[in-house]
């Protein structure tokens, strides 16, 4: 008899795992299966300890207690032979900016021996670079440095890749080709993917399972669905925004006096009412006096604006006229009239 094909070791399992920081609780008896084969999403808002969970799984700091699978071997005790298998992006892939992409990855390459250096060229036809992989990333957008950081992690063919916050600053257009290129790198190629995020509609669409932590505590694991609807306490879970609140209603009955819906300081003052305005005073003796009976005051006011016309009976004193100036007469040759020449203005 045919004994059954034994499911295969969780690409990732921690057990009661907890890291401090001083006094502060980062990780708190944290339990989490990733299973293998899968895009798994880690949900949780900026500091609810997503990338201390990540950087405890690479050995990028100690954890103060609980347990660690990687791949089936255990960290730290088997910390080489499990990274082996692994290929991560903490926060954000860095790279030498005054190289080309292919250049980097052959420093990456040279590091890591063996046949890492032969999958450069697919690993950059894999993520879409191969038509600008010889220009210096200096001259990348940050959705093409997000893509050579993953051509980077395919060098040593990972069966696991842990990718931390690697949608952030990507535009639409850069996210649908991530969401594309994480589903081929599981549903092609059987790898196993392990996405920390804090954006819960991109987790949806890419991913098959999730959990999620809030202040170091998990507070819900499985698929998507139910993910997003279960907390610990078993009630849907608050991951959608509050609906607005409206005012209630009030009848004839109960609805409050008028005064009562102004706030407390404004309560008993009069209200401020428009002015009516004020019909224009055909009949003012000035205006009957001016402009003729039935006129406009202020037409009166604008026509008598500037300096007052001399037959206007209101002026107290008549307006002076300019005296017009002397002609100035010609000098004929030859005649002299004055000791001043009004010509030259010069005394002769």
């Amino acid at each position: 008899m045919n004994k059954p094909a034994s499911s295969p070791a969780p690409a990732i399992e921690t057990i009661g795992l907890t890291k401090r920081f001083g006094d502060r609780l980062a990780l708190d008896d944290v339990n989490l299966t990733v299973p293998a084969g899968a895009a798994f999403g880690f949900l949780g808002h900026n500091g609810a300890g997503k990338t201390t969970l990540i950087r405890s799984l690479l050995g990028l700091t100690t954890a103060s207690a609980g347990e660690m699978h990687i791949l089936g071997h255990p960290v730290p005790a088997e910390r080489r032979s499990a990274l082996a298998g692994v290929g991560a992006i903490v926060e954000e892939p860095v790279f030498y900016p005054h190289l080309s992409g292919r250049e980097n990855l052959r420093v990456s390459a040279a590091l890591r021996r063996g046949e890492a250096a032969r999958r450069i060229p697919g690993a950059l036809e894999r993520v879409g670079l191969s038509a600008r992989a010889d220009e210096k990333v200096k001259t990348y957008s940050m959705g093409m440095r997000q893509r050579l950081g993953i051509a980077r992690c395919l060098l040593c063919d990972p069966r696991l890749l842990i990718l931390d916050e690697l949608t952030n600053g990507l535009d639409p257009g850069g996210m649908l080709d991530f969401r594309t290129l994480v589903r081929e790198l599981v549903e092609d190629e059987g790898r196993t993917v392990f996405l920390s995020s804090h954006l819960l509609d991109e987790v949806e669409k890419i991913c098959d399972a999730a959990a999620i932590i809030d202040r170091g505590r998990l507070i819900a694991a499985g698929t998507i669905a139910h993910a997003t609807r279960t907390r610990r306490t078993g009630t849907p879970a608050s991951m959608t925004l509050p609906r607005a609140r409206t005012a209630p209603r009030h009848t004839d009955a109960s609805r409050p006096a008028p005064d009562m819906l102004l706030p407390p300081r404004a309560r008993g003052r009069r209200r401020k009412t428009e002015r009516p305005q004020r019909s224009p005073q055909r009949d003012h003796p000035i205006t009957h006096h001016v402009a003729g009976p039935g006129a406009n005051p202020r037409a009166a006011d604008r026509s008598k604006a500037g300096r007052p016309r001399a037959h206007d009976p209101l002026s107290q004193q008549p307006r002076a006229r300019t005296p017009a100036r002397a002609a100035v007469q010609p000098c004929q040759p030859g005649t002299l009239r004055s000791t001043r020449n009004p010509c030259t203005s010069k005394e002769q």
